[in-house]
């Protein structure tokens, strides 16, 4: 149900019953299996993704969906939501001038 397993759990995410309602300090739970900090829990990120319903016509190697729309995708849970939105699967969408405090974004760049 989450990367870590199937019961929620302090020591990977932050959520509503353990983060004091706020955003908290970046890499106090423990990394994923590839050493990333705060993938689930905390904010929500937005992803590049057009928002769709289901995965029909969505690209099969990992690449966003760049489809027609104006929402896009949000992923991981937040500090404001229950356990069930932080499920690995769970993801949302919105209007990307949605603005929340518990919605931000993951800055990523190639080693190459």
């Amino acid at each position: 149900m989450y990367y870590w397993g199937d019961e929620m759990n302090d020591a990977f995410c932050w959520y509503r019953e353990n983060a004091n309602p706020s955003t908290q300090q970046v890499g106090t739970r423990e990394p994923n299996t590839w050493g990333l900090y705060d993938m689930s829990g905390n904010v929500c990120e937005w992803c590049e993704d057009v928002y769709t319903s289901d995965y029909e016509n969505c690209p099969a190697d990992g690449s966003a969906y760049l489809g027609s729309g104006p929402a896009r995708v949000f992923r991981s849970g937040s500090w404001y939501v229950t356990p069930p939105y932080h499920r690995s699967a769970n993801r949302g969408g919105f209007n990307p001038d949605f603005n929340l405090n518990d919605h931000g974004f993951r800055i990523a760049r190639s080693l190459h």
